[in-house]
């Protein structure tokens, strides 16, 4: 299976030594490339070595990718660094880069998010003063647990999405919303139901 794994300076020692060493006597690979507009230019330049032990002692080789991210100024806005098992090119570094990327985008966001107990919830709530970042991560499970309840245990909620992706029944249940008063859940999804059955 590939891979395209983080690799840092403390935790990889001795594969950060040896990428030095091969810089000190120019045999490392460099890129360099920009992207956008030129209003909005970003530039890049990648650091390779290929086939590069992860520790001293044992049989881990991995293909070495390290890439820098500069704005229009030259300030650096993200610095990053692979290990991997796909062949390391200046060509393919961007490749290699983007995935390392997403990757952690992945992880970090929605992953971590819920693991730690709100990952620095002030990035998506903003700084309360006290604890305004805990209710609103508790009003999130709380809304998710709803969800739960209503797809497990809600008779009209299942008719409602037999024929209609969960997306595809909030936006139009949200529409309603706006458009009629309903008095209670059941009217809504009721309501819904028959706009269903005479549609043709």
């Amino acid at each position: 299976m590939d891979f395209v794994l983080v690799a840092k300076p403390t935790s990889h020692e001795e594969l950060f030594d040896w990428v030095e060493d091969l810089d000190r006597r120019g045999e490392g690979v460099k890129g360099k490339w920009e992207e956008g507009p030129a209003c909005q230019r970003r530039s890049f330049e990648s650091r390779i070595a290929t086939q590069a032990p992860l520790k001293q002692e044992g049989p881990g080789m991995v293909n070495f990718v390290e890439g820098w991210e500069r704005n229009q100024k030259g300030k650096v806005i993200c610095h990053n660094s692979w290990g991997t098992d796909f062949e390391a090119t200046a060509e393919k570094a961007v490749q290699i880069m983007g995935m390392g990327r997403s990757r952690w985008k992945i992880e970090n966001e929605p992953f971590k998010a819920h693991q730690n107990h709100g990952d620095e919830w002030e990035h998506h709530y903003g700084h309360g003063q006290q604890t305004l970042s805990m209710v609103f991560y508790l009003l999130n499970l709380l809304a998710f647990l709803a969800h739960q309840g209503l797809e497990f245990g809600d008779r009209l909620d299942q008719q409602c999405r037999q024929e209609e992706s969960r997306k595809g029944l909030w936006t139009m249940l949200r529409s309603a919303f706006y458009l009629i008063e309903f008095e209670s859940w059941d009217g809504l999804l009721l309501n819904h139901l028959s706009d269903e059955a005479h549609s043709p």
